[in-house]
């Protein structure tokens, strides 16, 4: 499992075969996550769990000042150098970006633990937590980025799994204890050290931490810095859209007890998103590479390889999920959060533009439109922040669930606009019917009348996955999907 060698990949893996590798693993998070997160919410009040989901965003928020876009960067520049046949620059630019992010991470832990210790000692604790995981994060997402850049997703997959692994019994022997909020803090906020650890293991102790190394051309890092500048915006526009920005709002203009029925919720839809995303990531680094080697029509055909993939993909889980997700909630975070139930249908619906927002900004960003992603993100960000305000004040969660996912169709009908003109794509019709079809069918279909027939819980559940089942294997066996899909 080392990733030592500087050798370039005699074979490159399928957009395909990638995205289902770092599904897996992201999947696995997802399910320790979602497996955590009924024990923590079993165990505290609505409330108490409110809280802790703030301080779990603002830990979120703060990572991601302190990682921007240079892990992003370097996946898609080292991919694209690879391309282009320069290996030299491509292994000399991750020790640099390594370096780089230490010293960014080295200042922002300080900071927070300055402001910790100068302000309101009953924030003190999660703060240092908090400050104390920023390095260890930022340092595995760049080992992470030169494992995707070489298409190595089997190592990140397996990384992912034992995180998970690791996460969920800390969390288990938390609640065994009965140590509480505080307990649950300091296992949740951990994750990063966890997978530095993980990352670091097996890479065999990853170059990146040598400060000495190879010099970088002016050319890698002329490349290197015209992605990351527009993407570092990008990144800080992504705070507003899709790292709950809505959290804040409730906090602000609601109570724990709205912010914790917004953040189950956002768990359910976060969960089939990131799966969702780890799908379609393989996508990145490989349009990268075609980039690099000049290969625009390839580029192409691999954007609507992500177009048809994250339709098949969404449509099926945003038409069961209207019809299941108050079900879910009830079952496995008990029926006194029957308050979320409406908040998670309107959030299942935005997985559908949500993948296709994710399919089109990677195109976008590995085929050198990423300026198009700042523009449109940046218009995106002011209208989610003018919904947050009109409907927060007023619907709580249910008006944050409503902002986020109108933001989510507006993102995704202007990044498919942009990317339909940049790389002369053509909508799919054809394929989108079809899914719509059979989703109606099946998905929607077999769980709305066990609902009308008055099943409900774990029968309604199996009838979903039923539903989805047998969508997946009738469209994975048409022709379509075998030339166009699964290539």
């Amino acid at each position: 499992m080392a990733i030592a060698s500087t050798k370039p990949m005699k074979k490159r893996p399928s957009v395909v075969v990638n995205g289902f590798r770092n599904s897996i693993g992201t999947a696995a998070l997802a399910l320790g996550g979602i497996l955590s997160s009924v024990i923590v919410v079993r165990s505290l009040s609505i409330s108490e769990y409110g809280k802790l989901s703030f301080y779990l965003w603002l830990a979120s928020a703060v990572s991601s000042l302190g990682l921007l876009a240079f892990p992003a960067g370097l996946t898609k520049v080292v991919s694209q150098l690879y391309g282009a046949g320069e290996e030299s620059d491509a292994e000399a630019l991750i020790p640099w970006v390594g370096r780089i992010l230490f010293v960014v991470n080295v200042m922002l832990t300080a900071l927070i633990l300055v402001v910790a210790y100068v302000g309101p000692s009953a924030n003190r604790i999660l703060l240092s937590l908090i400050a104390i995981g920023l390095l260890p994060g930022a340092m595995s997402r760049v080992i992470n980025s030169r494992v995707l850049a070489r298409e190595q997703y089997s190592i990140t997959m397996v990384a992912s799994i034992i995180t998970s692994i690791v996460i969920f019994l800390g969390v288990i022997v938390t609640h065994l204890l009965h140590v509480g909020t505080a307990g649950y803090e300091v296992v949740l906020l951990s994750g990063g050290v966890v997978q530095f650890l993980v990352l670091f293991t097996a890479s065999r102790g990853s170059v990146f931490l040598t400060f000495g190394g190879p010099d970088v051309s002016k050319y890698a890092r002329r490349l290197y810095l015209d992605y990351v500048v527009p993407s570092t915006l990008a990144v800080l526009f992504d705070l507003v859209v899709w790292q709950r920005s809505e959290i804040y709002f409730l906090h602000r203009f609601s109570h724990y007890a709205e912010l914790g029925y917004y953040s189950i919720s956002y768990t359910l839809f976060a969960t089939f998103n990131l799966i969702g995303a780890a799908l379609l990531n393989g996508l990145f680094p490989s349009a990268s590479h075609d980039f690099g080697a000049g290969h625009m029509e390839l580029l192409g055909h691999k954007s609507e390889t992500g177009l048809r993939l994250a339709t098949f993909y969404s449509l099926p889980i945003a038409m069961a999920g209207i019809v299941v997700a108050p079900s879910v909630l009830n079952l496995f975070y008990g029926t006194h959060l029957v308050a979320a139930g409406p908040v998670a249908r309107v959030l299942i619906i935005g997985i559908v533009p949500g993948a296709l927002s994710v399919a089109m900004t990677l195109s976008l960003s590995a085929g050198g439109g990423v300026w198009s992603v700042v523009k449109v993100g940046f218009l995106l960000s002011l209208a989610n922040l003018g919904l947050d305000l009109l409907l927060i004040p007023h619907s709580a969660a249910v008006g944050a669930a409503l902002a986020n996912t109108l933001t989510q169709f507006g993102y995704a009908v202007a990044v498919l606009g942009v990317a339909f003109r940049k790389f002369a794509l053509k909508m799919p019709w054809s394929w989108v019917w079809k899914c719509t079809g059979i989703g109606l069918l099946f998905p929607f279909g077999i769980p709305a009348a066990m609902r009308l027939a008055g099943f409900d819980g774990i029968p309604l559940l199996a009838g979903m996955l039923v539903g989805c089942a047998v969508y997946w294997l009738v469209l994975s066996r048409t022709r379509l999907a075998r030339n166009g899909l699964f290539v």
